[in-house]
């Protein structure tokens, strides 16, 4: 028995497939196909030293919570992106040399890495953080994406990010609770609560 087999899209650069060929007894055996797609004008852009590719076609792409299906013009070609009126925002596909594909924001002839998290009906994007009082930096892990944070230490379970709402367009702090896995809106006040309650039991 093969499994795996059938028709798939694929994009420029390099493509793999999993076949899995599965034998009377049972014991299975997985082998990869790779398929290198070559992109006579490719358009290839350097972002912090790791090379990628434009993508070009549209079924290579999922578009992201809050966003509208647009196109872009770059280097004459019509590239399918993804569009926010709200915040002002436009997405495009790039495709590293390992044929993952990540969306970047789009903005006259400059990438910028992209980050989206939702949580319900909330849609954040990270932005640069910004220095707090009282608050060091610190690294944590949204959605499996490695994160600068602000925290009180580097034990705590709660960290600050700083983001944008796609919904609302505004800029604050949220904190993330990283046991939980949750967001809110962050608030000086229960920050300052949980000081009280500390000083109070010591």
């Amino acid at each position: 028995i093969i499994n795996g087999l059938g028709t798939f899209e694929v994009t420029a650069g390099n493509n793999t497939f999993d076949i899995i060929v599965v034998a009377q007894n049972g014991s299975e055996k997985t082998y990869k196909l790779n398929v290198e797609v070559i992109d006579k004008e490719p358009i290839e852009v350097n972002i912090e030293g790791i090379k990628y590719t434009v993508v070009k076609l549209k079924d290579s792409l999922s578009k992201p919570e809050g966003y509208t299906e647009s196109t872009v013009n770059i280097n004459n070609f019509e590239i399918p992106s993804f569009y926010n009126d709200v915040i002002d925002y436009t997405l495009v596909g790039l495709k590293n040399d390992k044929g993952d594909i990540k969306l970047f924001r789009y903005d006259n002839n400059e990438y910028k890495k992209y980050v989206q998290i939702d949580f319900g009906n909330l849609s954040l994007v990270l932005l640069d953080l910004k220095e707090k009082d009282g608050f060091n930096n610190d690294n944590c892990k949204i959605n499996k994406e490695s994160v600068k944070c602000l925290s009180l230490n580097q034990k705590s379970r709660v960290k600050l990010i700083y983001a944008l709402n796609i919904e609302t367009g505004e800029e604050d702090y949220y904190s993330f609770d990283t046991k939980d896995n949750t967001f809110m809106r962050y608030d000086d006040e229960h920050i300052l609560l949980l000081e009280n309650q500390l000083i109070f039991y010591l």
